[in-house]
Parts: C-alpha cells; sequence; structure tokens
C-alpha cells in the first residue's frame, strides 16, 4: 500500500497542471458542500429556540444617523432593556 501511494504521489508531481486543477476542484467542492450545509444547518435543521423565530429582532446600539456602532452590548445595557422591554414580550441575550 505504501508503494501505491508513493506511485501517487509521483504521478502528480509529474503532472503539476493536472495536480492544480484537481487540488482546486476538490477545495472548491468541499467549500461549497460547508457553505450549504452550514446554511441548511442553521435555516432548516436547528430552528430557533422560540415559538415565532419571524418576529425576533436585533438590537444594536447606533449613531444619532443610525450607524450601527461596532461593538456588542454589556451586560448591563441587556438588564436595563430586558427589565423594561417596553414594546417588545420579551427579550433574550
Amino acid at each position: 500500500m505504501f508503494n501505491d501511494v508513493r506511485f501517487a504521489f509521483r504521478q502528480l508531481l509529474k503532472n503539476p497542471g493536472f495536480t492544480a486543477v484537481a487540488v482546486l476542484t476538490l477545495t472548491l467542492g468541499v467549500g461549497v458542500n460547508l457553505a450549504l450545509f452550514g446554511l441548511l444547518n442553521e435555516l432548516v435543521l436547528r430552528p430557533k429556540p422560540v415559538a415565532n423565530p419571524d418576529e425576533l429582532w436585533a438590537i444594536e446600539p447606533a449613531t444619532a444617523a443610525g450607524q450601527p456602532i461596532g461593538f456588542s452590548l454589556s451586560g448591563a445595557y441587556y438588564e436595563a432593556i430586558r427589565q423594561h422591554p417596553g414594546v417588545f414580550k420579551g427579550v433574550i441575550g
């Protein structure tokens, strides 16, 4: 078996064009399959653990002009929103 692997490796080194195309094809195939499975897993196989996931909203800090600020909410900010939900039915974090 070791001789077969060495022979295959030598053949790949003799044909660098074929080797490059084969490696590129395998890389693209694996990458596309991972991306599609990730989407399928997130959207179909593992639905959100809430009653109505289509009613979920994300709250993020923004400037007065409406531009999002690039940092996550602190625990104190989350607790303030959770204790005074206002128009929200509930808040999770």
